[in-house]
């Protein structure tokens, strides 16, 4: 009985000892860490980059408290928008536990404070830096400005769990040891804008605190944040649409990496490239020795269900991509890939916290949308070689940027190549390539100056030391283009585009009454007589159409205006004509009467007259050649500043022009000798030839004497020369065609030769009893199109309603083809059409290879096209849309036709689609299928070689033998209206 008492005493003096420790445990879990600010002694520390940040004062505060009788504040000025600035504050270390909690009482004049939170794992060591792991652990925000406002932060095991996730996938690391997780510190973390900044902190709370039991060396928080703060270096800023890059206006100026050498890039002026893979260390180190900026393509996030993954982050960019200036997302980006756009900006800004740089991508629609998320947007589009002008070029462009959200950056790629599809097209039939005419290049660039563009890229494929045709040619056109980019530079980042406004040439003028024609008639005979007809009448449509062609581009920045003259030729995306006028006058309103205008060239500048006129001043240019640049200023600095610049680039400018008129000069020859073996060349060709040879030797003898602008000069008429020629022989080609696009090879100059062995092949044609392979191509019978397999297809297009059906209103016979899309409300006016609303596709018929198609039919356009600069579009399957006929102006009944040559044995079809709002009318659409007489081994029949131009005659014979639709007549009425088969 004894010894059982002694047990129990022994049970009860253990269990006392078991409460008095967890009381003790409990009296420790109870502590609390509490700050009131109300001592001298100040407690808190700043972390700031010096060059961006001024601290005016920290101090006690005894006027501005919430509790007690002071409070903790600083005051500093920010010397940019976006500083970072950190506050930290030391907290007893403390266990994490769901219930832990800091509070503080804040205010400021500026929101967007943040409280966070630092969580160490002792026994988790960092890869990257060798320490201990720490993450931290984000709280409230700061929103109510010019109040004190309580923000509070709690490390809770699911914060925990997502950030340990996210350093999980930065750090490449398998798991993380928590044991002894604590709490250390206590942050404030925001971005200013410029501007003084007043912070005040007052009543730090922290708690429940329990000690974690430590096994190694605590991590030194605020050494550790110091230092990676000092590691941020941001290079590149984008102030409401303008470039600063190491505190200077940039324009970036990009180009795609294909391999060529960095030193030949450089010579080309551009001065970012783009490469394809970000962690291509050996790439950027050779293209940092030629002072080449990168542009990279950042790591893709991992996709699930065609959704970017929330819980996947990635890892932090550290030092080896220090060199990457931009990062690229993609190019013609659609609406639909908008989500996983959104989630990969996201995830890339996490990672690369440290340079924050700027985002690029290309777009085609929702410019408004994805401005929000994008830093640098780019709206780019192939209209080289189609029937889209370079005014309509500038346009599009103009109305993409303005549907972008303000203040944002925009840019372009510049087309320097033939699109993919035409060089696809051409290689698979062994045909000559498409050739992009240097000056198409040039007018490109200031078409996107002219929109607003304040940076571009030059598009390609093909390595710029690549030797295919023209290839020279394009790298010496970029590299002129970019020393004009250069010169401009200051002007062309921070200015802004306030308009474009008419101007006027000189023009030539013939003579032409009855009484000289009757002279010429008796004199000289009919051919002098249609000669001189011709070319008063192309004299009458070249005056009336310089009206909307010659257009000048008014750019105002800090110190004066930039005034661009450019010439938008409506043809020149096809062949550009010769774009020479003498007395170009210009009147610029808002002009300072103080103000001196120069024109500016990389060879030369200039001082010119001006003249006062109604607000403004009028200057004449006494020789204008495609584009030029003239400046007004009041500043002489400004002057200066541009002379010194030009003069150390005179001497490779004008080398630079004379290299690409000799090269072009080359060509030109080439393609002169074939057309001039096919019968349809120019008896006046060898002439300017020689001329332009001329003038190019005597260009060499006025560089090596030094006299770099008349070299420069005597380049750009050689030039001139070219161009007029090329012009010619295109015109001749089109002239018999309703548009350039009815042919495939009278999309260029380079082509021109296929274009005329195709019309040779017309002439030996079999014509007789050919027969419309569309049976139901006047659209009287909705059966007999079901039958015949016509297909109908509607994109369901946020805010459009679109239709195809037959309509009343015919050309010939009841009905008709009518394609109609509408805007639905305002929202969808403003946002634009990208896709097709409605299309048609005809019955398919089976071609031959070789055999010549030829479709033709009429078209009226009833309401002008908007929303899109495609309009409507008709195209066969073979070329595809590259090769499109569009039309977009309200139109009464016209004519269209298409002459291919078919590359396949198969199935042949046309797609007519409408690209944008309104209402299109189609009628009477033949198409017919003609085989060149073939001999027995397979070759064509031999003809006998007839005189000069006696293909060309031929060819005009053909196609007026070619039945052609009849003129408009009335039009009946009848009262039904049928839809078309929907294939959705």
């Amino acid at each position: 009985m004894p010894r059982f008492r002694k047990l129990i005493l022994l049970l009860v003096l253990l269990a006392c000892i078991i409460v008095s420790r967890t009381g003790m445990i409990c009296a420790q879990e109870a502590q609390y860490f509490r700050h009131g600010f109300d001592s001298q002694q100040k407690s808190w520390g700043v972390i700031f980059k010096k060059y961006k940040t001024k601290i005016h004062s920290h101090r006690i505060n005894q006027q501005i408290f919430h509790q007690g009788t002071s409070s903790e504040s600083f005051e500093l000025t920010a010397k940019e928008k976006e500083t970072p600035i950190v506050l930290s504050h030391k907290l007893p270390h403390a266990r994490t536990l769901d219930e832990l909690i800091v509070s503080l009482w804040f205010r400021s004049n500026r929101p967007g404070m943040k409280i966070s939170l630092r969580v160490n794992f002792p026994h988790q060591r960092n890869p990257k830096t060798g320490k201990h792991l720490a993450i931290f652990v984000s709280g409230d925000q700061y929103t109510e400005f010019g109040n004190w406002q309580q923000l509070k932060c709690s490390p809770t095991r699911k914060l925990i769990n997502e950030q340990i996730t996210l350093a999980m996938s930065r750090l490449k690391l398998k798991e993380v040891n928590r044991k002894n997780a604590y709490v250390d510190l206590v942050m404030l973390k925001s971005l200013v804008d410029t501007g003084t900044v007043e912070y005040f902190m007052d009543t730090l709370k922290f708690g429940p605190i329990v000690s974690p039991t430590m096994d190694s060396q605590i991590l030194q928080a605020s050494n550790e944040i110091k230092e990676e703060e000092e590691k941020n270096v941001i290079r590149i800023q984008n102030r409401l649409g303008r470039l600063i890059l190491d505190g200077n206006p940039y324009f970036p100026r990009i180009i795609p990496y294909q391999g060529e050498s960095p030193r030949v890039i450089r010579n080309s002026g551009c001065n970012v490239v783009l490469i394809p893979q970000y962690n291509d260390a050996t790439l950027m180190q050779k293209l940092q020795r030629y002072q080449l900026e990168i542009m990279a393509i950042p790591p893709r996030l991992a996709i699930k269900d065609g959704e970017a993954s929330k819980k996947v982050g990635l890892m932090p960019f550290t030092d080896e991509t220090a060199p990457i200036l931009f990062w690229y997302l993609g190019t013609r980006i659609p609406p639909k890939d908008r989500k996983i756009l959104v989630d990969w900006s996201h995830q890339i800004r996490n990672a690369d916290y440290r340079f924050r740089r700027p985002l690029v991508a290309d777009v085609v629609a929702d410019q408004r949308i994805f401005s929000r998320r994008i830093d640098m947007q780019g709206t780019s589009k192939h209209i080289l070689n189609t029937n889209i002008s370079l005014r309509q070029y500038r346009d599009d462009l103009l109305i993409n940027r303005r549907r972008s959200t303000h203040g944002s950056f925009t840019w372009t790629w510049i087309q320097t190549e033939p699109s993919p599809a035409n060089s696809t097209l051409l290689e698979r039939t062994r045909r000559t390539p498409v050739v992009i005419e240097p000056e198409q290049i040039h007018l490109q660039v200031y078409a996107a100056l002219a929109a607003g563009c304040r940076g571009i890229g030059y598009w390609s494929v093909t390595p710029l030391d690549s030797n295919a045709p023209g290839a020279l040619e394009r790298r010496l056109m970029i590299a002129q283009t970019n020393m004009e980019l250069e010169l401009l530079q200051p002007f062309l980042a921070t200015g802004r585009v306030t308009g474009n406004i008419p101007f006027y040439v000189k023009t030539k003028k013939t003579e032409v009454n009855q009484r000289n024609v009757d002279l010429i008639l008796q004199q000289q005979g009919r051919k002098e007589r249609d000669r001189l007809l011709r070319m008063h009448a192309a004299e009458l449509k070249e005056s009336q159409a310089l009206g909307s062609e010659l257009q000048a581009t008014v750019i105002r920045f800090d110190g004066g205006t930039l005034v661009l003259p450019v010439w938008y030729q409506d043809d020149a995306q096809f062949v550009p004509g010769r774009m020479v006028a003498n007395d170009a006058t210009i009147l610029v309103k808002g002009i300072e009467s103080t103000a001196a205008a120069w024109e500016i060239t990389t060879t030369r500048i200039r001082s010119l007259n001006t003249e006062r006129k109604a607000g403004g001043k009028r200057v004449i240019l006494e020789k204008f050649d495609r584009t030029a640049i003239i400046l007004f200023t009041s500043d002489r600095g400004i002057k200066n500043k541009l002379e010194a610049r030009m003069k150390q680039m005179a001497a490779r400018s004008a080398r630079t022009y004379v290299d690409l008129a000799k090269e072009k000069l080359k060509r030109v020859r080439k393609v002169d000798q074939q057309l001039q073996d096919l019968s349809v060349g120019k008896k006046f060709a060898k002439g300017m030839l020689n001329d332009s040879a001329d003038l190019l030797e005597q260009a060499e003898v006025e560089f090596k004497k030094g006299a770099y602008h008349r070299a420069h000069e005597l380049a750009l008429n050689a030039l001139q020369i070219q161009r007029t020629l090329q012009y010619t022989y295109w015109s001749d080609a089109v002239r018999s065609l309703g548009s350039p696009m009815a042919s495939p090879y009278t999309t260029s100059f380079q082509t021109l030769p296929e274009h005329w062995r195709l019309i040779s092949k017309l002439g030996k044609s079999e014509l007789s009893e050919q027969k419309n392979l569309i049976h139901s191509g006047t659209f009287e019978d909705i059966d007999t199109m079901i039958i015949e397999g016509w297909e109908h297809s509607q994109n369901n297009i946020e805010g459009i309603h679109a239709a195809a059906e037959l309509f009343t209103h015919a050309r010939k016979g009841k009905y008709c083809l009518r394609l109609v899309a509408k805007h639905k409300n305002e929202e969808s006016y403003k946002r634009g059409v990208f896709g097709t609303p409605v299309k048609v596709v005809t019955p398919p018929v089976m071609v031959r290879h070789g055999e010549i198609i030829h479709a033709r039919g009429w078209i009226k356009v009833v309401t002008p096209i908007t929303g899109s600069v495609e309009g409507l579009i008709i195209h066969d399957n073979q070329g595809g849309p590259v090769t499109s006929l569009r039309w977009r102006k309200r139109s009464d009944w016209i004519p269209f036709t298409l002459i291919r040559e078919a590359h396949f044995t198969g199935k042949y079809r046309l797609t007519i689609a409408l690209k944008g709002v309104g209402e299109v009318l189609i009628d009477d659409l033949q198409l017919v299928s003609i085989q060149p007489n073939i001999s027995a081994a397979g070759h064509e029949v031999p003809t006998v070689k007839e005189p000069s131009n006696s293909i060309y005659n031929r060819s005009l014979d053909l196609l007026n033998r070619i039945p052609r639709p009849r003129l408009p007549g009335r039009k009946p009425q009848p009262q039904q209206q049928p839809q078309l088969p929907s294939q959705n």
